[in-house]
């Protein structure tokens, strides 16, 4: 897991000034092991509490997770800010580079954030 979110980290920093995506910070973790969601919503807002609303958040989901989607994404609008969901399995494609799977969220990103993805 963590590798996973290691790997997700280090190609967001390298890909996202390509898209002007700022990233003036180490993006932040907020580790959730429940499948509960109620249980991300309280670990959302308890940081949101410690850190401030975050810019964006991204979500990466274990495949046990993936039925959860449509309760997460209620969760986080709720908090009003743009986020995007990631299985684990896209970032492990092995017909695809993680530059490529990375280019294709921060474009995501971009829109979301209010930036102009071309």
């Amino acid at each position: 897991d963590n590798d996973d979110i290691s790997r997700l980290q280090f190609y967001l920093k390298a890909v996202s000034p390509q898209y002007g995506v700022k990233m003036s910070n180490e993006p932040g973790l907020i580790p959730i092991s429940s499948l509960d969601v109620a249980e991300w919503n309280k670990a959302i807002s308890k940081d949101i509490e410690r850190y401030g609303v975050p810019q964006f958040l991204i979500f990466l989901l274990r495949e046990e997770e993936v039925s959860l989607y449509a309760d997460l994404k209620k969760t986080i609008m709720q908090h009003k800010f743009p986020s995007q969901v990631i299985r684990r399995k896209t970032l492990s494609s092995s017909n695809k580079k993680p530059f490529t799977i990375l280019s294709n969220i921060l474009l995501q990103i971009q829109a979301k954030i209010g930036g102009v993805p071309w």
